[in-house]
């Protein structure tokens, strides 16, 4: 999946550390389709989550044998 409003973001917030802002703006158009595409992200993980079936982890029997020592 693509995600083009997440990679704006992150391009214009490395173009500010270089140039040494400190204050960053953003149209509101911009903002919300940012806030769409994290809650989408959001959203698949988890529905991702639940779809997983639970894992219990299991220890293994560990066997130590000194031989003749």
């Amino acid at each position: 999946m693509s995600y083009p409003a997440i990679h704006r973001f992150i391009d214009k917030v490395r173009g500010i550390s270089n140039a040494g802002s400190r204050d960053f703006t953003m149209p509101v158009a911009e903002a919300k389709a940012l806030n769409s595409e994290i809650t989408k992200l959001l959203l698949n993980l988890e529905s991702s989550r639940e779809s997983m079936p639970a894992q219990s982890v299991k220890p293994e029997n560990i066997e130590v044998h000194g031989g003749d020592f």
